[in-house]
């Protein structure tokens, strides 16, 4: 596939490599009146995998990553218990790839870890070679 070329005119020769992301997060719904404390915010969850992912984009270099969409929750008055992370991530290198999937690794463990969520990553593409 090639790439368009740049506003002056000159020709792409090269490109990162890119691999899209869906992160599904499971936690546990709750009436938040009555039964907050037995809730897991799926929200919640995400909103600190989104945090963790931007916070790599200044740890890696030349590596992007980008949240593009984010869904779930509901009612106002119920704990969610689905998000759904959509993210995008370029590479430079097939070791900055290498890289980045274990970063991806340890931010999933560590928000599956504290409340007892649920949050497999799962690659909807995979990166170029």
């Amino acid at each position: 596939m090639f790439e368009p070329a740049f506003a002056d005119g000159a020709l792409v020769n090269q490109r990162k490599g890119s691999g899209n992301f869906s992160a599904v997060i499971r936690g546990r719904a709750a009436h938040a009146g009555r039964d907050f404390e037995q809730g897991r915010s799926a929200m919640f969850a995400a909103a600190e995998l989104m945090a963790a992912l931007e916070q790599l984009n200044r740890k890696l270099p030349g590596v992007t990553v980008n949240v593009g969409q984010i869904d779930g929750g509901g009612p106002t008055n119920i704990v969610p218990d689905l998000a759904i992370v959509r993210f995008n991530v370029r590479v430079p290198t097939r070791q900055s790839q290498l890289h980045i999937e274990g970063e991806l690794e340890q931010i999933i463990a560590q928000i599956n870890r504290p409340r007892g969520h649920q949050c497999p990553a799962q690659r909807s593409d995979d990166f170029p070679a």
